[in-house]
């Protein structure tokens, strides 16, 4: 009973986290896509790998010239509030890059052309070491230059990526904070309430076996948020706050704000729990979600010890068995499964006696 109280608190806190930490991935997804900030990450990179020192340079190979490339713009939506898709392929990079190293506009045909276009950059151009150091690595394989272009592209791509990461987890600790104080999501008084009231635990854990897995990953617009938000809001967790005051007296329920008292430090821990717990990621909890259900749905493992047979009465049983005599196909030595005969006048030692034929 105690094991599965602690599973079922455990449950309904996981719970809560993920379904908040969808919100809060569907903010954050909202938000990174209005504001292009791939595009944007993937801009400022170009900038400083393809343009030279000297803005009045005009080299053939440059940001500009890059995001005007048929191969870039047949890739970029449109409307697009940069000139840039949010992705580039490796392989799409390393044919742009190509492209611009073409001598006349025409199609590079071998390394040799691609030393000759790299050796006439402006002497202080970010990509000119790189890409003379790919041209003689490749020697005259031209597909080996382009696969080393690809490369060097992937390894800044990782470095690229861990900007936005960065940008990303900031931000998503703002909108976890907004919508914890904003919820008064305090893990502390969640556990205390799943803990100390049965009804509700078993209700939280029954929503969580109802809803599939399917159900519980998707968040697909303003609706679905909302929608997330009644979820987290219906499970008759203390969540939400309450006046602090109620008819001129100070308001009993557990919700309202503590004010400056010496509930106010775990106020603020509960709520710094549920921030740091929701800045994990609704895959995360996700994944948890599913290993701690899984566990609870495994329940005990039922015992193999074989079960004595048992009156009514509640008194004790003895089973009594007596060999049978040999007969035909019968070894001698073998008995008859017990059959079960009350006991006159012996309701003191044992309700029932099982014999065997005789």
């Amino acid at each position: 009973m105690f094991g599965s109280s602690v599973l079922g608190v455990v449950i309904g806190l996981i719970f809560v986290y993920f379904m908040l930490s969808m919100i809060v991935s569907k903010v954050n997804e909202t938000v990174s896509a209005r504001l292009a900030w791939r595009s944007r990450d993937l801009e400022q990179w170009l900038r400083r790998t393809l343009d030279p020192p000297d803005p009045d340079a005009r080299p053939p190979v440059s940001s500009e010239r890059f995001k005007q490339s048929s191969l870039i713009t047949s890739i970029t939506p449109e409307g697009s509030r940069r000139s840039l898709p949010s992705y580039v392929s490796p392989r799409t990079f390393s044919l742009a890059i190509l492209d611009l190293l073409a001598p006349d506009d025409d199609q590079v045909t071998s390394v040799e052309q691609v030393r000759r276009a790299v050796a006439a950059l402006p002497e202080h151009h970010p990509a000119k070491a790189p890409l003379t150091r790919l041209a003689i690595e490749a020697g005259d394989d031209l597909a080996a230059l382009r696969v080393g272009i690809e490369g060097w592209f992937n390894d800044s791509m990782a470095r690229v990526s861990g900007w936005y990461k960065r940008r990303v987890q900031r931000w998503v600790l703002i909108y976890a904070a907004v919508i914890v104080i904003g919820l008064n999501v305090d893990t502390i008084l969640i556990a205390r309430t799943l803990w100390a009231q049965d009804a509700v635990r078993e209700a939280v854990v029954a929503n969580v076996a109802s809803r599939g897995a399917a159900d519980r990953a998707q968040v697909d617009g303003p609706q679905d948020v909302s929608n997330q938000v009644a979820t987290v809001r219906g499970l008759e967790l203390p969540i939400g706050w309450a006046p602090e005051k109620v008819d001129g007296k100070r308001n009993p329920d557990p919700r309202r704000w503590p004010g400056l008292h010496a509930d106010l430090l775990l106020k603020l821990l509960g709520l710094g729990i549920t921030v740091g717990a929701l800045s994990l990621g609704a895959p995360f909890w996700f994944d948890v979600l599913n290993k701690v259900s899984r566990l609870r749905a495994s329940g005990e493992r039922p015992s193999t010890a074989p079960s004595q047979p048992a009156d009514p009465s509640g008194q004790p049983v003895i089973v009594v068995q007596s060999p049978a005599p040999p007969g035909p196909g019968r070894p001698e030595g073998e008995v008859d499964p017990p059959t079960s005969t009350p006991v006159a006048g012996r309701s003191d030692d044992a309700a029932l006696v099982s014999t065997s034929a005789r």
